[in-house]
């Protein structure tokens, strides 16, 4: 498994490479949003069984929340890049984690039943389908911050 991450890791590095126009992570989206909503459905569709949402709370949207704010409030420091685990859990409320507003209702799942061995790695494969997305997007700060938590992960 860990030889895949190694992999997957070097594909992603190469293709953020010839993608990524800029380090600036406040750059405007690369592609249109329509393109960028297909984007996250697909992570969303190929991982969504994954997560684990026994034990899974809610949380309502306020001003000035963020998805690493929210990761971070409920995962700790360290963990503020696991948001796309409670992006997939939540699909039906909002697809582009860069469009949270208030008043949404968010499923967030226990971290630790996510982060069992068995279920680690896939929570990895999420974490390296975000990064391909903002690679594209032309963020390769947060690009580098997935790919670090996802070889984190894989590494235990």
């Amino acid at each position: 498994m860990k030889n895949i991450i190694v992999l997957l890791v070097g594909v992603l590095t190469v293709l953020n490479g010839f993608s990524c126009a800029t380090n600036n992570s406040a750059q405007e989206n690369l592609i249109p949003q329509d393109e960028l909503n297909a984007l996250f459905n697909n992570v969303y569709d190929k991982y969504q069984s994954d997560v684990i949402l026994d034990g899974a709370q809610s949380y309502v949207v306020v001003k000035g929340d963020t998805m690493t704010k929210i990761s971070a409030k409920y995962y700790g420091s360290g963990y503020e890049y696991l948001f796309p685990m409670i992006m997939v859990s939540s699909r039906d409320v909002i697809v582009d984690p860069s469009l949270i507003e208030p008043g949404m209702n968010l499923t967030i799942p226990d971290l630790a039943k996510n982060l069992v061995p068995k279920n680690r790695m896939q929570i990895a494969y999420i974490l390296t389908g975000f990064a391909d997305i903002y690679s594209k997007k032309g963020d390769s700060r947060t690009y580098d911050r997935f790919m670090r938590l996802a070889m984190k992960l894989a590494a235990y």
